[in-house]
């Protein structure tokens, strides 16, 4: 099936989502709009804004790294460095915690007890924006985000990362074991050689490019899970309860188990048996397509 054609197939439970999107946004328009007939705009118009506290600096060696965070993104990429950079913006009466430790980096952002009713989270939805519309979302993405830029070649033995809102992305580096947990979020690898994944999104999607994955076992609860020029060695498994699946392979010496209960299915016949390389994948709700 041509990929456009596929395309055309995936829409109709989109369609659903989008829907209820819309109606959310309205709902949320409308109340925002009867905040602002209340004084909310300008209480907030005149709310002090947090001062803000731009961090830049290297770090002792390490080989494992622990991330615990309720709001920040946090971006792993390697690049020409002589020691690991961390790079964020802090507020300077609520400092995120860094240290390392027999060889582990541990972050903590020092906010683990907010949840997604408090003010901070009603602010990333986007008031802050609506207010001041000359403040380009980018830049305020760049404030909520930890940046770890590592060493060339420099490979992680562990990664532990658990945040409650915020996206994950792994880019041009070698994990060997990882257990990542995201609330709200979305996950990226680019240019990865992943080995022993394990990981579980509640709400957000996966996206990988160039990846190699081995032993890799992740689930999704609502949604998607994309996929170009991927190899999978050993045993690999994929869970979506909602969303679509969409897997282009590059190395297609690997045994393919799919199974949709809502959806359809649609496997290339390029597969090649083994012995040793296996992807299971299953969905409640939502294509399967690999090619």
């Amino acid at each position: 099936m041509a990929h456009q054609e596929r395309k055309k197939i995936m829409k109709t439970w989109k369609k659903i989502v989008l829907g209820v999107s819309l109606i959310s946004l309205f709902l949320g328009g409308g109340l925002a709009t009867w905040g602002y007939s209340q004084g909310g705009l300008t209480d907030l118009q005149n709310q002090n804004k947090s001062e803000l506290d731009y961090v830049k600096k290297e770090v002792d060696n390490f080989n494992k790294i622990d991330i615990k965070s309720s709001s920040y993104n946090v971006l792993i990429k390697s690049a020409d460095v002589n020691k690991t950079t961390l790079s964020y913006y802090q507020k300077t009466k609520d400092p995120i915690d860094t240290t390392v430790k027999d060889g582990q980096l541990t972050i903590n952002d020092n906010n683990s007890k907010l949840d997604s009713t408090s003010k901070k989270h009603i602010n990333f939805f986007g008031l802050k924006d609506l207010i001041n519309l000359s403040s380009a979302i980018d830049q305020e993405v760049r404030k909520q985000t930890i940046i770890i830029t590592l060493p060339k070649k420099q490979t992680i033995d562990f990664l532990k990362a658990d945040l409650a809102t915020g996206n994950l992305d792994l880019s041009n580096s070698t994990v060997r074991q990882a257990d990542i947990n995201l609330n709200m979020g979305d996950l990226t690898f680019t240019k990865m050689i992943v080995s022993n994944l394990k990981a579980n999104l509640d709400v957000g999607s996966v996206d990988s490019d160039n990846t190699l994955f081995t032993n890799a076992d992740l689930s999704i609860a609502m949604g998607e899970y994309s996929g170009n020029n991927l190899i999978f060695n050993g045993h690999n498994k994929l869970d979506v309860t909602t969303g679509e699946v969409e897997i282009a392979l590059k190395d297609y010496t690997i045994n393919v188990q799919a199974d949709s209960h809502s959806g359809e299915v649609d496997v290339t016949n390029n597969l090649k048996n083994s012995k040793d390389n296996t992807l299971t994948i299953t969905s409640d709700l939502g294509n399967i397509t690999v090619e």
